[in-house]
């Protein structure tokens, strides 16, 4: 279905492509608060969890991703409360196709805020990297209900569905949140992605016929 090398914040409607939806919320937003070098930082003062935070960024856009993974488990054990540490180790551990790790460290902070969107979301991407559809599903489910809301889960919803082979029910969700053209285009990619070439026929079918002279657009 997909590499694990494949950008871990890459949405699911991405990496099957299927037509695109709205972001979601990324926790690797927050500003860089002071200045920092890739061996240190420019204070005298113990680092406090941005500034690591912010040496993390650094050394893992440097490729320096060993370097990266020690900085944010530190911080996790130092800072605990800060939530974008998870989602970047995690994102690391995807990138060096050790998916277990990522899940256990995704569960970590999960357990600290059972409602953060971000981390379900990106458990969920775990799990359908393991081709763990049910797990998958209970994921993103949650992540749709989270805070804040994010909101690409549903569309990662109807992925998890359609991989169980609901592909009615995957087809529902897509239809609240996309033309019908794009939502029975995706729900035939998935249908190939199942090997069920007869829905897949049909599906495509359904979408050139709501849409006929524009292919749907599919998520850059």
């Amino acid at each position: 279905m997909t590499s694990v090398k494949a950008s871990f914040r890459l949405a699911v409607a991405a990496v099957l492509g299927l037509s695109a939806c709205t972001s979601t919320p990324d926790h690797s937003k927050a500003p860089p608060v002071g200045v920092v070098e890739a061996t240190g930082i420019s204070s005298d003062k113990a680092p406090n969890a941005q500034t690591l935070y912010s040496m993390a960024k650094l050394l893992s856009a440097r490729g320096r991703d060993a370097d990266a993974e020690t900085i944010l488990a530190k911080l996790i054990a130092q800072h605990p409360e800060f939530m974008p540490a998870y989602s970047d180790l995690a994102e690391i551990y995807v990138r060096r196709e050790r998916i277990e790790s990522a899940v256990e460290v995704l569960r970590a902070g999960i357990r600290r805020v059972p409602a953060d969107a971000v981390l379900q979301n990106d458990l969920g991407m775990c799990r359908l990297l393991q081709h763990r559809y049910e797990d998958a599903l209970e994921s993103f489910t949650a992540a749709a209900a989270g805070v804040p809301p994010d909101t690409r889960a549903r569309a990662n919803m109807a992925v998890a569905l359609g991989m169980l082979g609901r592909l009615d029910e995957s087809l529902a969700v897509y239809l609240q949140i996309l033309p019908p053209a794009d939502a029975h285009y995706n729900v035939a990619v998935l249908s190939e992605a199942r090997k069920d070439a007869e829905r897949a026929r049909q599906e495509y079918a359904l979408a050139q016929s709501l849409a006929p002279r524009v292919e749907p657009t599919k998520a850059r």
